[in-house]
């Protein structure tokens, strides 16, 4: 927010335009999920806190989005946004792919193991479902099953990892974008970890 704010007062001063680049709004991002909302004072922070984007909305003059739904998104809170924007993803295109070569994967597949990978930022509670099922196999089903969380990794308590001692899950730190491409290709299966906020 004090970037914003920062932003905003340089844009009055001079004149410039101010452009904001969304990912996601401050206030439903799994970060401020995890944090303001699990306090005490959650409830009354919300309330200001989306008051000050509202606000900071109000003042913008084009928007940057991931996908359009953001963009109809911020066009509910604010009409001036309604078409104003550009969509520029930040994931990974089908083209990508092309330029992959996927004849190693051959001699790297062992069908007495499957490979599930995700690729991105991990949260618990987008995969702790998962988690807790791991929890449930038996160790010889454990053994023919391999769970790679490729990408930063998010728990309520920054102190305890929910995969360990879990036989088929781990976690990989995060991959330049031509690595995560290639360990995309490789999977037997690729896992998307949705959240519902």
């Amino acid at each position: 927010m004090s970037q914003t704010w920062a932003a905003i007062r340089a844009a009055k001063g001079t004149g410039v335009p101010v452009v904001f680049d969304f990912r996601d709004l401050w206030t439903t991002a799994p970060e401020y999920h995890t944090s303001i909302r699990a306090l005490p004072v959650g409830r009354p922070a919300l309330w200001i806190d989306e008051r000050l984007e509202r606000w900071a909305l109000r003042r913008a003059s084009y928007f940057i989005v991931n996908h359009d739904h953001m963009g109809r998104t911020l066009a509910q809170l604010e009409p001036r946004a309604a078409g104003n924007f550009t969509v520029i993803p930040n994931g990974y295109e089908e083209e990508n792919f092309a330029a992959i070569d996927t004849s190693r994967r051959e001699g790297l597949v062992d069908p007495r193991r499957a490979l599930v990978r995700s690729v991105g930022t991990t949260y618990i509670y987008t995969v702790g479902a998962l988690l807790r099922a791991c929890e449930q196999l038996p160790s010889e089903s454990a053994e023919r099953l391999r769970i790679e969380l490729i990408g930063p990794y998010y728990d309520e308590n920054a102190h305890v990892k929910r995969t360990d001692g879990l036989q088929s899950v781990s976690v990989r730190q995060p991959m330049l974008h031509a690595d995560a491409l290639k360990a995309m290709s490789e999977a037997d299966v690729l896992l998307f970890l949705l959240r519902d906020m």
